[in-house]
């Protein structure tokens, strides 16, 4: 298998897992794209029944975190050999809380070890960094980085009088697959572990027509209306902006549907940056 190429994805985890408890004799490939590298490699090989590793994008490049196979060992890059405990206490030699948070530090420098939070509660977590600058934070600290824009590289043909639901055939970031580029990509949906509050923005233009009004709706999984705006007619594009924060659950999704009633079919404009563009990112 071939990762997907690193750019736009920084801070991007995949996890390649042996379901079958064959990697043995079916070796698992795991390869980059253009020059990228995995652990300094073009290529990372797993050849052990049931073995899964994770690999994880700096934004350059990928890097390891194995896991190996049938064990409560956790090899983290940079700092192998932590085995967690079970039930929150100590284990000995390299042992540590099963609630821990394993951070792997840069071994390029020797003041940054792979150490444990054993104050964390919940099941073992296991993060890495490159640096200081990127620190991840312990369970239950710190927000991070969640959310996804969409946007589409071409226009798009709305008809008149017809509310229609907006498509998304690009990415410009998605950091816990928040939109799918194929599969009902008009949504972003609310992944599994990040309820909360989200600011939810959408952009787009319609091309230019003096008749009629142009309409700019935010639906919740199909039908809830949580915002709309509407513009009056224009003999220059019509710029149509909509920004709300909403509470969401997971699965919950969002959509961005427009209506125009110029008398005729008129363009949703596809320019870079600008429209159509389409993101959410949880605030809390």
């Amino acid at each position: 298998m071939t990762l997907p190429t690193v750019e736009v994805r920084k801070g991007r985890i995949y996890t390649v897992k042996d379901e079958s408890g064959a990697a043995a004799s079916n070796n698992i490939t795991v390869a980059t794209q253009s020059s990228e590298t995995i652990d300094g490699s073009a290529t990372d090989v797993i050849n052990l029944n049931y073995e899964s590793k994770s690999y994880y994008s700096d934004g350059t490049n990928w890097f390891i975190l194995p896991i190996t196979p049938n064990t409560n060992t956790q090899n983290t890059y940079e700092a192998p050999g932590l085995t967690l405990g079970t039930s929150n206490v100590e284990g000995s030699g390299n042992s540590i809380r099963s609630g821990a948070t394993i951070l792997a530090f840069d071994a390029t420098d020797p003041s940054t070890q792979a150490h444990s939070d054993a104050s964390a509660a919940g099941s073992a977590t296991v993060a890495a960094r490159r640096d200081h600058k990127h620190a991840m934070p312990a369970a239950g600290g710190g927000l991070g980085d969640h959310g996804a824009r969409a946007y589409h590289d071409a226009n798009q043909s709305i008809s008149n009088a017809t509310a229609t639901v907006l498509s998304f055939n690009q990415e410009r970031w998605d950091t816990d697959a928040y939109h799918d580029l194929l599969t009902n990509n008009s949504r972003l949906t609310v992944p599994s572990g990040q309820d909360g509050k989200y600011i939810i923005a959408a952009h787009a233009s319609f091309g230019s027509h003096a008749t009629g009004f142009r309409r700019l709706d935010l639906l919740v999984n199909g039908s809830t209306l949580i915002f709309r705006a509407q513009y009056a007619p224009t003999t220059d594009e019509a710029g149509m902006t909509a920004t709300t924060i909403y509470n969401l659950s997971a699965t919950d999704y969002v959509e961005m549907r427009v209506y125009q009633n110029s008398g005729g079919s008129l363009n949703i404009i596809s320019q870079a940056n600008a429209t159509p563009e389409f993101s959410m990112q949880r605030v809390a």
